[in-house]
């Protein structure tokens, strides 16, 4: 983990909402040393999912840390309340930068060489994210990509070493075929077919389906 005191995050000032989500709700905080950071804050009904969050998203962005994955700082609880403390990305989510027909093609090799770096590095710890989609890439004011969100994510190697199956999850738009068929799948190809949607959003400006159906895959 981070030797950051979480203490830091016992006193903070909200300075703006930054969206709100099935979990909860995530805003821009000052914590009392003056850093700007990323708040979620979950409801009580989904408080269960704060932990694995948390557990998994440090492992991946904080006890290795990668330029590619967002940095996880602390969790704390008050009244049943549980608040995860995230790295401030100023400039939104990789949703914001596609429009109309999609971005020029040069601008979508960089985010998702981007979005494969940090896949790699996730995927190399063992984990699946398993809801990859530009609402969850974050881009920072210098143009880096940050993989976010890994309130569905699980671990795919167990104490021995041997691959797991994982059951699917997501945003239906962004699924893998299997996914849609089977009660398990392969997580860390899941991840990339994912990606590979990602990609073609981002050149064309629209996902390929909204709910795919089997014909379709």
């Amino acid at each position: 983990m981070s030797a950051i005191d979480s203490s830091e995050f016992s006193e903070y000032q909200i300075r703006s909402s930054l969206g709100k989500g099935a979990f909860g709700e995530v805003s821009m905080i000052r914590t009392r040393t003056s850093r700007f950071c990323a708040m979620k804050e979950f409801s009580k009904e989904k408080a269960y999912m704060a932990k694995n969050e948390f557990e998994i998203h440090s492992l991946v962005g904080s006890a290795h840390k990668h330029q590619n994955v967002c940095e996880i700082f602390a969790m704390t609880e008050e009244n049943g309340v549980p608040r995860l403390f995230l790295e401030m990305a100023y400039c939104g989510d990789l949703s914001t930068r596609i429009y109309g027909d999609g971005m020029p093609v040069q601008y979508a090799q960089k985010y998702f060489r981007q979005l494969i770096a940090g896949l790699e590095h996730v995927h190399g710890l063992g984990v699946a994210h398993l809801d990859i989609k530009p609402l969850n890439l974050l881009i920072k004011t210098d143009g880096t990509l940050k993989i976010s969100d890994f309130g569905l994510s699980v671990k795919f190697i167990d104490d021995e070493g041997e691959k797991l199956w994982v059951r699917p999850a997501g945003t239906p738009a962004y699924w893998c075929p299997e996914g849609m068929v089977h009660k398990y799948i392969d997580g860390e190809a899941a991840d990339i077919w994912s990606a590979g949607i990602c990609l073609v959003e981002m050149l064309i400006g629209d996902v390929p389906w909204e709910e795919p159906t089997e014909k379709e895959l």
